[in-house]
């Protein structure tokens, strides 16, 4: 989801609806990274990220799978 409207943007340019992830979906796509490469940083993009309505939870729970990591 986006609050801008961004000439160069084709994602949130109205032909879909706005798509927040979950806690449960996110928590399940970290630990899956996790086996892969170690976490050090984690990017939110595809949108205003701070638009989310769990943003402050979806930072906790990096946190939680990579104590040492970095937003």
């Amino acid at each position: 989801m986006c609050n801008l409207n961004c000439t160069n943007c084709s994602v949130f340019c109205g032909l879909r609806e706005p798509y927040f992830i979950t806690i449960e979906e996110f928590e399940s796509q970290l630990k899956k990274m996790a086996t892969i490469l170690p976490l050090n940083f984690v990017s939110f993009c595809g949108g205003e990220p701070t638009l989310h309505p769990q943003f402050i939870d979806l930072c906790k729970k990096f946190f939680e799978i990579e104590p040492q990591g970095h937003l």
